[in-house]
């Protein structure tokens, strides 16, 4: 029995112990476990520090593109600089016979424009500069008819690109009826150069007056008028009456009846050799001034009729 009682003290020691080990290596756990907690709360507090300096960072950047990106467009903008007036097109000749092109383009420094056509068609609108391109956007119509005009509203846009900061290059038009000289070049008509142009021509025929019919030709050679106006001929052949103020009687084998007036008079225009005619009624054509021969060439029905003064 005493021998009993001596040995719970050592039992007891022994227990106390194990749970003093026991409590030791719990609190060291602990302190690991939040020695890990705050290690990772720290590096979780530089983590969003890094993220907040790269968000930053990105919003300095794209500031900076902005602000250069408004610093080009600007300064692209203010080196376009074009002569305001009428840019022609070069190298080719815009008739009407085939599908319609811009013969030239005028700019007024109000930033409007007008887009011109063969026969007195214009387009007119406003204009901007993109990129070294010329956007024209056209809202209205004109057309002359009879010595007036009629105005109706358009949409169309033509753009040039700019070239060697003078020059035109006609590069797309939102109309496929006028593509024809899309490609072509337009430079500046100097208004000196085009008044002593004119001025030459002028010199050298005045093509208003009557043009009387002198021969006909087919193929180049010349046909009995008989075989083109039947007897219609004793009655006369008529004339070509070409006015100095742009209009126009054409009686080259008509009767002169005054309801055929709208199909024997309009309005004119020219063009280097060409003459445009715009009937009253519409209708065009297209004659030829031969200067060699100081003649008119006037196409109809397949023959060519010499017209002469």
């Amino acid at each position: 029995m005493e021998q009993k009682k001596s040995k719970a003290p050592i039992i007891l020691s022994i227990f106390l112990v194990i749970a003093i080990i026991a409590i030791c290596v719990m609190a060291y756990f602990i302190y690991t476990l939040s020695s890990d907690k705050k290690s990772a709360e720290d590096e979780a507090k530089k983590l969003n520090q890094e993220i907040l300096n790269l968000e930053n960072m990105t919003n300095d950047l794209q500031e900076q593109i902005n602000s250069t990106s408004n610093t080009v467009s600007t300064s692209t903008n203010e080196t376009i600089t074009l002569k305001a007036g009428t840019y022609v097109v070069q190298g080719i000749n815009v008739t009407p016979d085939e599908n319609y092109g811009i013969e030239s383009i005028t700019l007024s420094a109000d930033g409007s424009f007008s887009a011109n056509l063969p026969l007195g068609t214009s387009y007119i609108g406003t204009y901007t500069f993109e990129n070294n391109t010329l956007i024209c956007t056209a809202t209205q119509e004109t057309n002359l008819e009879g010595g007036g005009s009629s105005n109706t509203s358009a949409n169309l846009t033509f753009e040039f690109t700019i070239v060697d900061s003078e020059d035109l290059r006609f590069s797309r038009t939102s109309s496929s009826d006028l593509n024809t000289t899309v490609g072509m070049i337009y430079k500046f008509e100097d208004e000196e150069n085009e008044s002593s142009s004119s001025n030459t021509s002028s010199n050298v025929v005045d093509i208003s007056g009557s043009w009387n019919f002198e021969k006909g030709l087919l193929n180049g050679q010349e046909v009995d008028s008989r075989d083109i106006f039947g007897s219609s001929i004793e009655n006369g052949i008529g004339s070509l009456t070409l006015n100095q103020d742009g209009s126009f009687s054409d009686l080259i084998g008509t009767v002169t009846s005054s309801e055929f007036d709208n199909q024997t008079s309009g309005t004119y225009t020219v063009n280097g050799s060409t003459i445009n005619l715009v009937y009253s009624n519409n209708q065009t054509k297209t004659l030829t001034y031969n200067s060699s021969e100081n003649c008119i060439e006037y196409p109809a029905g397949g023959y060519t009729y010499i017209l002469k003064k």
